[in-house]
C-alpha cells in the first residue's frame, strides 16, 4: 500500500477525493440508516452516555460501536457523524488496499489496476 502511494501519490488522493464524493452523495441520496446502524449508533451512545454495561447486554459485539463512540469523542460530534466518518475512512483503506494488492499481483500494470479500481469504487 505504502509503495502506492509513493509512486502515484496524485492518483491516490484522486481516489480518497472520490471516496468521499461517493460517501456523501450515498449519504444525502438516502439519510436512512439501516438497522444494522441503527444499533450501532445506539450501542456508541450508550458507550458515550457512560453506560457501558447497558450497552455490552444490549449489543455483545463492543469493537464497532466502541470505534464509533471513541471517534465521536474524539471528534466532539454526535455518534451518526461519527459513523459516517469511521465508514468512510474504511471503505478508503479498502479501496487502496485493494488497489494495491491487484498492482502486486499484476506487477504495476497500469491498465489492470485501473479496471480494478473502477471496479472497487
Amino acid at each position: 500500500m505504502v509503495e502506492l502511494v509513493r509512486s502515484n501519490p496524485i492518483g491516490v488522493f484522486a481516489l480518497i477525493a472520490v471516496n468521499i464524493a461517493l460517501s456523501l452523495w450515498a449519504y444525502y441520496a438516502d439519510p436512512i440508516i439501516n438497522n444494522d446502524g441503527v444499533v450501532y449508533i445506539s450501542v456508541a451512545q450508550l458507550m458515550i452516555d457512560g453506560q457501558w454495561n447497558t450497552a455490552l447486554e444490549s449489543y455483545g459485539w463492543p469493537a464497532y460501536p466502541g470505534l464509533i463512540a471513541l471517534l465521536a469523542m474524539g471528534l466532539h460530534v454526535d455518534a451518526e457523524t461519527a459513523a459516517l466518518v469511521l465508514n468512510t475512512g474504511l471503505v478508503i483503506l479498502l479501496t487502496i488496499a485493494f488497489t494495491s494488492i491487484v498492482g502486486e499481483l499484476s506487477n504495476r500494470n497500469h491498465r489492470i489496476m485501473l479496471i480494478a479500481l473502477i471496479v472497487v469504487v
